[in-house]
C-alpha cells in the first residue's frame, strides 16, 4: 500500500470525525463556484480534459445544490494546474507515481496535477485524470480522505473505473456540507488548510457556453 499512487492530502481526520467514514472541513458560502484551468496537459487534447473536469465537477453537482461554471479570468474560485516539483506552494511533487495531485480545502482553491504523471482517459494505462479530478475537487469542496476503501474519497488512487460514482460515503459527506440535491439526477454522492460552471470570455475570444446538468463550460 506503500507505494501505491494516493493523493497528496494527509489523513488529519480527528478521531471524532473517524466515527464516521467520511470527514469533512471547510465550505464555500456560495453555491455557484467557478473555476479557471490556467494550462493542460500534453497527454491529452484540451477538449478531452475541459470535458473530463466538467464531468468530475458534476459528479458533486448532481448529488448537491451546487453548481460550477468554467471562467477565463482571473479571479475564479477554484484554479486547477498541471505543475511539477518544486512548483511554489511549500508541498513539492516527487516525479512519476506516489503523490498524483493535490487540493487545497476551502476557500483557498488550489488544485495541482503532476505533470510527470502520464494522464490518460477512458484507459486503465497511465494515471485516470476524470478519477483523480473527481477526487480532488472532493477536497476543494470541503471532504477530507475517507476510510472507506470503495470510496471516491479514499487516499488512495482507485483506477480506472468505466461507470464512477459517487460512494454513499461520499455523499453523505458532501451532502452534510451543503444538502442534498433539489436536481433530479440519474446518479446513485490543509495541510492546515489543504488537502491531497453565465458564459464568462478572456482575451477577446468569442466562447459558446454548454450546460452540463449544473455545469457551465466554454466552448471556442
Amino acid at each position: 500500500m506503500m507505494n501505491k499512487p494516493r493523493c497528496g492530502l494527509p489523513d488529519r481526520a480527528s478521531q471524532s470525525q473517524r466515527q464516521k467514514r467520511y470527514a469533512t472541513q471547510g465550505s464555500w458560502p456560495r453555491r455557484r463556484i467557478t473555476y479557471k484551468i490556467w494550462n493542460y496537459t500534453p497527454d491529452l487534447p484540451r477538449s478531452q480534459i475541459n470535458r473530463d473536469f466538467a464531468n468530475a465537477f458534476k459528479v458533486w453537482a448532481d448529488v448537491t445544490n451546487l453548481s460550477f461554471q468554467q471562467v477565463y479570468t482571473n479571479n475564479a474560485n477554484l484554479n486547477i494546474k498541471f505543475v511539477s516539483f518544486d512548483h511554489g506552494d511549500g508541498f513539492p511533487f516527487d516525479g512519476r507515481g506516489k503523490v498524483l495531485a493535490h487540493a487545497a480545502l476551502p476557500q483557498n482553491g488550489l488544485i495541482h496535477f503532476d505533470e510527470s504523471e502520464k494522464w490518460t482517459a477512458n484507459s486503465k494505462k497511465g494515471i485516470n485524470l476524470y478519477w483523480v479530478a473527481v477526487h480532488e475537487f472532493g477536497h476543494s469542496l470541503g471532504m477530507q480522505h475517507s476510510t472507506v476503501r470503495d470510496a471516491v474519497m479514499y487516499a488512495y488512487y482507485g483506477g480506472y473505473q468505466p461507470n464512477l460514482q459517487l460512494h454513499t460515503d461520499d455523499i453523505q459527506g458532501i451532502q452534510s456540507i451543503y444538502g442534498h440535491s433539489s436536481r433530479t439526477t440519474n446518479g446513485t454522492s490543509t495541510w492546515g488548510r489543504w488537502g491531497t460552471c453565465s458564459k464568462t470570455c478572456g482575451g477577446g475570444v468569442q466562447r459558446r457556453s454548454r450546460s452540463i446538468s449544473g455545469v457551465t463550460t466554454s466552448q471556442t
